[in-house]
């Protein structure tokens, strides 16, 4: 009786033990898993503002082109006109 009742403790010892590490591998991953969250949940923050960075860069840089389409076209203009006006002046 006294060894079934030493085992049943060594079973019960050895159960609670199975569980102590069980609870800690489980806290572990769950550890595991919000360090990985707040980094991806990082990640993507960044990545957002690098976009709006971007597409605030993309905007100068249409104003800039749209800037310069109209300065280049203005330019042709004048030169065309210039053209224009040489041409009549050797023509005559």
């Amino acid at each position: 009786m006294k060894n079934q009742i030493n085992l049943i403790n060594l079973r019960l010892t050895k159960e609670g033990e199975s569980r102590t590490n069980a609870e800690d591998a489980l806290r572990k991953n769950n550890e595991r898993f919000t360090t990985d969250t707040s980094k991806y949940s990082n990640s993507l923050r960044g990545g957002s503002k690098d976009n709006e960075t971007l597409a605030l860069k993309l905007q100068d840089t249409d104003k800039i082109i749209y800037k310069a389409n109209l300065e280049r076209k203005d330019l042709e203009s004048r030169l065309q006109n210039k053209t224009s006006e040489l041409e009549d002046i050797r023509k005559k």
